[in-house]
């Protein structure tokens, strides 16, 4: 095969020609030598650009891959050739098995005998939390099987977004942050897997909340750092302590919490320390969780009795509403 030419490869069928032509003019074709193919571990449904490495690949054509029982083994063409690597595309199959790949050259002959298994395609069991807030950028945890094969991610509500997971190594776990959602409440957001060209659901949904509600903050003097709790309203989405950072605003300076902790004496409220602080004052705190960022204002004197006035101008509206609810009863009564 060395010297031939073949007329008839599917593969370079528009192009055989000028190909032919060119070794009959004494066309030197130099022997491909394959080093490694990345990667070489795939699912069932293949694999999307993956990376062909060697010597002497120039002249490289396509992929063929085939097994001991093929009639017709399949052929991929390349593309992004630069002589020491290529590009090409890992076909689907119907079953876990072991497969063997060589590169074509254009007289019709196959150099190398790699191998490339194919095992099975990923599977999602549930998603941890299986919430998140409407703004988005959450992050969640998937866990399956064979999730290293998972090139992106998309969500039913908002399929023209692919995401691409944080972690793509492990076989057993990946994240990923969620993508905003429109309305303040989606039911059952379905999680998509994208493997090379198909897609594959979890069995699990997702449902989207409205965004955490910080109703405010204490600080108070602990040893030589300052102790801030945050304190928030009820919700569905059991936030954690992980997925918050805090700054404690005093003047221009910026003051980050050490870390973030749940408060055990109080649900729905957070704790976290600002080392090495002279002033438990703030003016303000900033918060931040996922891609959106909360600001809350320390409460002043003025604002207090704002407030205050506010509670009694409505005390005392209610009062009067009472008091002539009764007298035109009893006006009603003494008319019979």
């Amino acid at each position: 095969m060395k010297n031939s030419c073949s007329w008839a490869s599917e593969l370079t069928h528009n192009t055989q020609k000028d190909v032919c032509l060119e070794m009959e003019a004494g066309r030197k074709i130099s022997l491909p030598d394959v080093i490694s193919v990345t990667p070489s571990v795939v699912s069932v449904y293949g694999k999307n650009h993956a990376l062909l490495s060697g010597q002497h690949l120039s002249d490289v054509i396509g992929v063929r891959i085939s097994t001991h029982m093929d009639c017709s083994p399949q052929e991929s063409p390349v593309w992004n050739n630069t002589g020491v690597s290529l590009t090409f595309h890992i076909p689907t199959t119907e079953t876990r098995r072991v497969v063997k790949m060589c590169v074509l050259l254009p007289d019709g002959s196959c150099h190398g005998n790699t191998i490339i298994s194919y095992q099975s395609s990923p599977v999602c069991t549930d998603i941890v939390p299986r919430s998140s807030w409407r703004s988005g950028k959450r992050k969640v945890k998937l866990i399956g099987t064979h999730l290293e094969f998972v090139d992106g991610l998309m969500q039913s509500h908002a399929q023209h977004q692919v995401l691409l997971p944080r972690n793509s190594s492990s076989q057993e776990t990946l994240t990923y942050d969620t993508p905003t959602a429109e309305s303040s409440q989606i039911c059952c957001s379905t999680v998509f897997m994208k493997v090379a060209n198909q897609t594959v659901a979890c069995l699990v949904k997702l449902t989207y909340y409205p965004d955490p509600e910080f109703t405010g903050f204490t600080t108070e003097r602990l040893r030589n750092d300052a102790r801030v709790v945050i304190h928030k309203s009820s919700d569905k989405l059991e936030m954690t302590a992980a997925e918050l950072l805090v700054w404690g605003i005093e003047g221009e300076k910026q003051h980050p919490c050490v870390k973030v902790k749940e408060n055990h004496n109080k649900t729905d409220s957070f704790i976290c320390d600002i080392q090495g602080v002279n002033n438990t004052n703030f003016r303000a705190i900033k918060i931040k969780y996922g891609d959106t960022t909360v600001w809350m204002q320390t409460l002043t004197s003025l604002h207090v009795g704002l407030l205050i006035l506010h509670f009694l101008l409505k005390c005392s509206i209610l009062t009067v509403l009472v008091v002539f609810c009764q007298w035109q009863k009893r006006q009603e009564s003494s008319d019979y």
